[in-house]
């Protein structure tokens, strides 16, 4: 991020939607709504959390699993947030 650019915390909290379980190691990418630049990529820890920060704005969090089905969720961030994801396993 440049210098003199204000940034928020944002907590994102990726959950199993039958069980509440956390997904943990899941790959999150952060897309600039407006442009759909790729603006960072991260990944849930053993916790099923991944923390970034993040200047206010409109975002495309995305989140993939290798077993757990995909989620695109838009999230306008103008504060602190914790942004919580909830997905289904993939039934194979």
């Amino acid at each position: 991020m440049a210098r003199g650019v204000t940034v928020v915390p944002v907590r994102i909290v990726a959950l199993d939607v039958e069980t509440q379980k956390p997904i943990p190691f899941s790959r999150v990418e952060i897309y600039d709504a407006r442009t759909g630049r790729l603006m960072m990529v991260t990944a849930t820890d053993e916790r099923g959390i991944a923390e970034v920060s993040l200047p206010p704005g409109k975002y495309v969090v995305v989140f993939k699993s290798l077993i757990y089905k995909p989620i695109k969720q838009e999230v306008e961030i103008t504060g602190p947030v914790e942004l919580t994801i909830k997905t289904h396993k993939i039934i194979l």
